[in-house]
């Protein structure tokens, strides 16, 4: 239907399915709209998950200006990171002993989990 021109209108709590079948996405909270856009927009809007392994020890509230830090040993820190504050982190971690860096998009679940925290 939707190739023919026609508008689809599905209701799941299958994020994932919404997230490969939809252009177009509302969240509804508490019975009323709390965003409506693209599956992209929401996607790139929200916080990004970045994974740092260094080669040597480095503390990991030496990064924690740049977002939150969900896990860390010495040599191994995952954060989540605004968008806004991406290139300020990336250009802090030029000057630390990175040895390698992920950085990784939410799915849809994880923009759709930011409006109920």
């Amino acid at each position: 239907m939707k190739r023919h021109g026609a508008t689809v209108f599905l209701s799941s709590h299958v994020v994932s399915e919404v997230e490969r079948v939809c252009d177009r996405v509302a969240i509804l909270k508490a019975g009323r709209l709390a965003t409506v856009g693209t599956v992209v927009g929401l996607r790139q809007a929200e916080r990004r998950r970045v994974t740092v392994d260094f080669r040597e020890p480095v503390s990991a509230t030496s990064l924690a200006p740049f977002g939150a830090v969900v896990a860390s040993t010495e040599r191994h820190v995952e954060m989540l990171v605004p968008q806004a504050e991406l290139a300020a982190l990336v250009a802090r971690l030029g000057m630390l002993p990175v040895l390698d860096l992920l950085v990784e998009r939410p799915t849809l679940e994880e923009a759709f989990l930011e409006y109920y925290r």
